[in-house]
């Protein structure tokens, strides 16, 4: 049966045909296909099933959340996702907050991150220790697109990081 013939049915109804794919955040970005999306990142703090946050242009918004929220309830139907949308600005608000108390917990420390690295990891949507901590060696050079001595690097000082914020948080 043609797409044509569906529409018919549906007197007139517009239809988005969406292309599967496996890669989640490709579906996620397929779905909003009349976005301009400016990243997908995984969201963390989604505890009850798979969570992405889409980065959008702050003048695409209001499109991407559509009216009363109905374009990203129908993206998080579509792919069973948990989906929150963000606004460049919102995104970037954020990000200097958690950069600001990233760097305050790591200047508690004897080892020092240059601040080059600290944006790389935001860049990269990496904004807790305890994610850096997640990662081996290779994975996190390569996510980063560095060597693995920066990366091993970086995995020993959020350790660092961890263990001093668990130690304060047990005091």
């Amino acid at each position: 049966m043609r797409i044509q013939n569906i529409v018919r049915e549906l007197n007139g109804e517009r239809i988005d045909v969406i292309e599967y794919d496996d890669d989640p955040k490709i579906l996620v970005e397929r779905a909003l296909k009349n976005i301009n999306i400016t990243k997908v990142l995984d969201d963390k703090e989604s505890t009850d099933r798979p969570g992405y946050r889409v980065i959008v242009p702050d003048d695409q918004y209001t499109i991407a959340i559509g009216r009363n929220g109905q374009n990203v309830r129908l993206v998080a139907k579509l792919t069973g996702f948990r989906i929150s949308i963000i606004s460049e600005t919102d995104y970037h608000k954020q990000l200097e907050q958690d950069m600001q108390l990233y760097m305050d917990k790591l200047k508690k420390l004897p080892v020092v991150v240059e601040k080059e690295l600290l944006n790389l990891l935001y860049d990269n949507g990496l904004s807790s220790v305890k994610e850096i901590v997640s990662f081996d060696v290779e994975d996190l050079a390569k996510e980063l697109e560095v060597d693995t001595e920066i990366a091993e690097r970086l995995i020993s000082e959020s350790k660092l990081a961890l263990e001093e914020i668990e130690n304060e948080e047990q005091a």
